[in-house]
């Protein structure tokens, strides 16, 4: 196992320690569990980076290195909600988006086609919005700046989703 996968492995644990610090007793327990959500955010560039510029992505890191982001942002998100720092809504949507597009993406993947469609700017752009707003939602930013930073990431959602969809419709066109 190379060191970009090791650091995903690494993200994949910090999944769980997010809940345990954020429900537990200690006194700066927001803030601390922000801390382990930036270390993951960080740790996930750092495997993207390691992984592009040193040759080592595998397919065991395609597959889990976006599983490590979505589970920790669908973690977090629960969270918020539960504890009324976020709508139901932005929950809901967010596994709408994202069980759309595992379902379709495993199909496309498992059937005849072997497609994979990568991630895309829209996306990344849509994933460092919510970062944003989640950091700014537990640091009790403003309301007006929390409302802007959520209109953004979900416009960028919306345009990565359907690029997502326009690419993958291209790829079936190439494979017949």
């Amino acid at each position: 196992m190379n060191l970009a996968n090791k650091i995903t492995l690494f993200r994949l644990c910090l999944i769980p320690v997010f809940p345990l610090v954020f429900f537990s007793s200690l006194e700066n327990r927001l803030t601390l569990a922000l801390i382990v959500f930036l270390i993951a955010g960080i740790s996930d560039v750092l495997d993207g980076y390691i992984a592009r510029n040193y040759n080592m992505i595998t397919p065991l890191g395609t597959v889990l290195d976006p599983l490590a982001d979505k589970l920790m942002v669908l973690t977090v998100v629960s969270c918020f909600v539960y504890t009324d720092l976020l709508p139901l809504w932005l929950l809901l949507l967010y596994l709408v988006k994202e069980g759309i597009q595992i379902i379709i993406g495993t199909f496309f993947y498992f059937n005849k086609y072997k497609i994979q469609i990568p991630s895309n700017k829209f996306g990344k752009f849509g994933t460092a919005f919510l970062y944003a707003l989640i950091i700014g939602v537990g640091l009790d930013i403003p309301n007006p700046i929390q409302k802007i930073l959520l209109f953004i990431s979900l416009m960028l959602a919306l345009l990565a989703f359907v690029s997502y969809g326009k690419a993958l419709i291209f790829e079936v066109k190439e494979e017949r």
